[in-house]
């Protein structure tokens, strides 16, 4: 799958004290999709904004690695398995910006608003995006298609006087230079 990453966790013996037996867990291959549906399934169980929360703690950041997860049927324990290597992976994919586009930085007026998944969907439904097609894309592509749907249906910035004044300045000369003209 395109965006995806893939980790293989090698199979390991586990003792469980509570039955006093041993578990064994066969080795995984996992493809691991961050996108708007992970997302919304973290947030549906976490009840606060993905986006928002910096620092995630380690339960948190496991949590989301099971809701990137595409195959079914995982043995949870198998999280337990990631190694710190295998972690910072998932990290810089999650940072990885899968798009050539360089996201806008607008400036936002009045009162901050915190980011969750109900407000991207909303972005999408405003910008007649799919989501059956797009919650399943590497988030961060997704956000660079509707930094640049919206850039698109913006309507230029209106000039403030001293550059009317100045674009006409500029066009007056160029006139007067073409016809040869002092007025």
């Amino acid at each position: 799958m395109v965006g995806a990453l893939e980790i293989d966790i090698p199979g390991v013996e586990l003792f469980d004290e509570e039955n006093c037996k041993f578990i064994q867990l066969k080795p995984q291959h996992l493809t691991l999709m961050h996108s708007l549906l992970s997302v919304s399934k973290w947030e549906a169980k976490w009840k606060t904004s993905f986006f928002e929360k910096e620092e995630k703690s380690p339960e948190e950041a496991l949590d989301y690695v099971r809701c990137m997860t595409l195959e079914q049927n995982v043995d949870p324990l198998i999280y337990y398995q990631l190694t710190e290597a295998q972690m910072i992976q998932i990290r810089d994919y999650i940072n990885d910006p899968m798009s050539a586009w360089t996201l806008s930085k607008q400036k936002s007026g009045g009162r901050k608003k915190i980011l969750t998944s109900d407000r991207i969907y909303s972005w999408m439904a405003a910008l007649n995006i799919p989501f059956k097609e797009c919650e399943k894309w590497h988030l961060n592509r997704l956000f660079a298609l509707l930094d640049a749907a919206n850039e698109e249906n913006t309507p230029p910035k209106m000039m403030s006087k001293e550059e009317i004044y100045a674009e006409n300045r500029r066009i007056n000369a160029a006139n007067r230079a073409k016809f040869k003209s002092k007025g």
